[in-house]
């Protein structure tokens, strides 16, 4: 990891990554975390993301295996956002606007479609 020399004296201070070094993040995990995190209901989430709970709750455990953290409390009658949960909110919504500007942006670039998968 490279650090970033910051100070006239040439010392470091904070650590940076090179994209090649950041590890993968699944938008669609950002997306269905979102959902829970704004419905506060699993339920409610899979319904409006058109997924079984059952394979919602799964991407979800996957995400707070990849970040380490739990990001929601759970109970039979309550979801709630842990402190990782709602750090993690804002960047994950952040990051999705990001990705469907990125789009736009490639869409406005070049307004005719010419990609051919045939081809």
């Amino acid at each position: 990891m490279k650090r970033v020399v910051d100070r006239a004296d040439g010392a470091t201070d904070r650590p940076t990554q090179r994209p090649v070094d950041l590890p993968a993040v699944d938008l669609r995990r950002l997306r269905y975390f979102a959902a829970v995190a704004e419905e506060l209901s699993f339920s409610h989430a899979a319904d409006r993301l058109g997924l079984s709970q059952q394979a919602l709750s799964s991407q979800i455990r996957c995400l707070e295996d990849q970040v380490g953290r739990s990001l929601f409390f759970r109970t039979t009658r309550r979801v709630e956002l842990t402190a990782a949960g709602r750090a993690l909110l804002p960047k994950a919504q952040l990051a999705l606007r990001a990705a469907l500007e990125a789009l736009d942006t490639a869409r406005a670039a070049e307004p005719e479609r010419r990609y051919k998968p045939w081809l």
